[in-house]
């Protein structure tokens, strides 16, 4: 009986003087296709979107 794991990756768009950038997001897609690679079904990724409120 194997377990899968849920890692959760909580990240921000950040923005400057270019835009919006997403690096939290792809930094998220990288890890999940390493963590896919090694540990296939075995692990899941989930990705979450801070949104900043003021």
């Amino acid at each position: 009986m194997s377990t899968t794991i849920t890692v959760a990756i909580v990240g921000a768009p950040i923005a400057c003087a270019e835009g919006v950038k997403e690096t939290w997001r792809e930094l998220a897609d990288w890890a999940a296709a390493q963590l896919r690679t090694r540990y296939g079904d075995q692990v899941q990724v989930a990705y979450y979107e801070r949104n900043r409120r003021m």
